[in-house]
């Protein structure tokens, strides 16, 4: 390693924003300790308003985050899918992944 160009984890100053953290609740032993780490975070940069709201599994995860984006300067959706031995991973990650992204763009834009 070059030892240089090493990426920096500057703290970002938020002071006054409030954070939506849109988390599932399958497979919670991994996604509550990501919420905490990420509520943690989040008020090591100053942010004193978080919002947490649980729905029931990744799929879920866009729409409640569009309804969060309304109300919140910032939001953080949180899931697992685990891969298994049918295509449902695909079909989940890919459903999660275009609501995120569409979720992103503006409602206004003549795309």
């Amino acid at each position: 390693m070059a030892g240089f160009g090493q990426p920096v984890d500057p703290t970002v100053e938020a002071t006054g924003l409030r954070l939506g953290i849109v988390a599932a609740r399958w497979h919670a032993d991994l996604v509550d300790q990501m919420v905490e780490r990420a509520v943690l975070a989040a008020k090591g940069c100053g942010v004193t308003d978080v919002v947490v709201v649980r729905v029931a599994g990744s799929v879920e995860l866009p729409v409640v985050a569009q309804s969060l984006a309304r109300r919140c300067h910032a939001v953080v959706a949180l899931g697992v899918v685990v891969r298994g031995s049918t295509a449902h991973f695909d079909y989940v990650c890919r459903s999660v992944t275009d609501g995120l992204l569409l979720m992103g763009l503006p409602a206004d834009e003549p795309w």
